[in-house]
């Protein structure tokens, strides 16, 4: 990012100990909002540098996940504190519009429309935007500067590059193996599916007929792979944990869970679209695992029937995995190093509080203390921090969603059991709303930033 130059309506100084903490933003905002506000409502170039400023923000929170009801919140509010009153913004998987209350004795109405690409979670740009939203409105930046500074965080490489990338895949796949209760060799062989399916990743980004494709290509390599490996290995692998583990990092429970809280906040439009995404996507999951085995069937692989029965884990796997799965979570969303200390211990608090809530109180309950746990925690974060709360309560969130009851859902579907696939998918959407309610309730309870991306 290139360096930030002081404007000239900065008027506060930030001693050295206060520019380390967030007190010092928060504590002065508004004295210094005003003069921005008064520049935006007097001069119609900085009018415009506003709108222009607000919808480079929307495209940026959008390509880094940020739910709907969440980004038009924060536009909402910011456009409030800029001197755009009447601005009203709708978001979308697909989109982004704004409409804009013109001045004078005869305003003339504004309408934007942004078509854009479904985003990915990017814990670190969200950061970095995060970042310039605070310095544009304390009056550390212009207008001008934070469109460009937007940019620059937009044009910045990934994080983390290629190789580790899909090493991280591997490893999240062995651990999400464990954590379902499979042996040591299951989570191996996990972990290698994880390597192919993280490998087509990065192939599938260079290649847009690839990239549609994606899911269906992933699901049938993970696939044939757990058959393959149980038939390589001479070892008894429960075909159903790899596969299922080799593609924890596609399974749509995270979008699945942001899609019920887009309904639940009543931004109904994207809630709709996301959960029709979700399955979609399960959907393309669960056909491709049926390719898979079929073709391993056809290739003459033992183990392509009934998953078999999965070894004796040790005692040391599972605690392993619930600190090393975070670590996995956070480098695919790609967090900051930073920031991924505390990613592990609120997703351990989260997991804690989930099993101890399932235990008193049922699989589907349990997950709301679990969801309430990590959200609290993260919105102490955030306070304590001045940091966006996402960073750490995503990658929590995703030790508790229920994308494998989906994905075992449309497996059985597939197999013919309607039954129980039915029954799984219904417990699906109970976990999830119970995974919704425990972050709503812990912002009721304990709210963070009221500005914050």
């Amino acid at each position: 990012m290139t360096e930030r130059t002081k404007t000239p309506h900065t008027l506060i100084t930030p001693t050295p100990k206060q520019a380390r903490g967030g007190a010092w933003r928060r504590g002065r905002l508004d004295n210094v909002t005003a003069e921005l506000r008064a520049e935006v409502q007097t001069r119609p170039a900085a009018r415009s540098e506003a709108i222009a400023f607000l919808l480079k923000l929307g495209a940026a929170l959008h390509a880094y996940g940020t739910p709907a009801h969440r980004e038009e919140e924060v536009l909402t509010l910011l456009s409030r504190r800029l001197g755009l009153h009447n601005a009203q913004f709708l978001t979308t998987p697909t989109s982004i519009m704004g409409s804009f209350e013109g001045q004078g004795p005869q305003p003339v109405h504004e309408a934007r429309l942004l078509r854009l690409e479904p985003g990915d979670n990017d814990l670190g740009k969200l950061s970095a935007l995060d970042d310039v939203v605070c310095d544009v409105i304390a009056g550390r930046l212009s207008l001008h500067e934070g469109v460009g500074q937007i940019d620059d965080v937009l044009a910045r490489p990934p994080l983390y590059g290629g190789p580790l990338r899909v090493l991280t895949f591997g490893v999240a796949s062995a651990m999400a193996a464990a954590m379902f209760g499979g042996a040591w060799a299951d989570a191996a062989a996990a972990g290698l599916s994880g390597l192919l399916v993280g490998a087509l990743t990065i192939l599938a980004a260079r290649s847009t007929t690839l990239g549609r494709l994606f899911e269906v290509l992933a699901a049938t390599t993970a696939a044939f792979a757990a058959v393959a490996l149980a038939g390589l290995s001479g070892r008894s692998l429960s075909i159903h944990i790899v596969t299922v583990s080799g593609l924890i990092a596609l399974v749509p429970g995270l979008t699945l869970t942001v899609a019920m809280t887009e309904l639940a906040s009543r931004s109904l439009v994207s809630g709709t679209a996301r959960i029709t995404s979700a399955l979609t996507t399960l959907v393309q999951l669960g056909f491709g695992v049926a390719l898979g085995q079929k073709l391993a069937g056809l290739a003459g692989l033992s183990g392509a029937g009934p998953a078999a029965v999965a070894g004796v884990a040790p005692v040391w796997l599972e605690p392993l995995a619930v600190i090393v799965a975070p670590v996995a979570f956070a480098l695919l969303f790609r967090a900051l190093p930073r920031d991924i200390w505390w990613i592990v211990l609120i997703s351990v608090v989260a997991l804690i509080g989930g099993r101890l809530g399932a235990l008193y109180l049922g699989p589907e309950l349990g997950a709301c203390c679990g969801a309430f746990a990590a959200a609290a925690c993260s919105n102490v974060f955030s306070r304590v921090l001045d940091r966006p709360a996402a960073i750490t309560l995503v990658p929590s969130i995703l030790m508790l969603v229920p994308g494998s009851m989906g994905f075992r859902s449309v497996i059985a579907l597939l197999e013919q059991d309607v039954v129980g696939g039915v029954n799984t998918a219904f417990t699906m959407v109970l976990v999830a709303a119970s995974l919704v309610g425990g972050v709503l309730l812990a912002s009721a309870v304990l709210p963070s930033r009221r500005l914050s991306v």
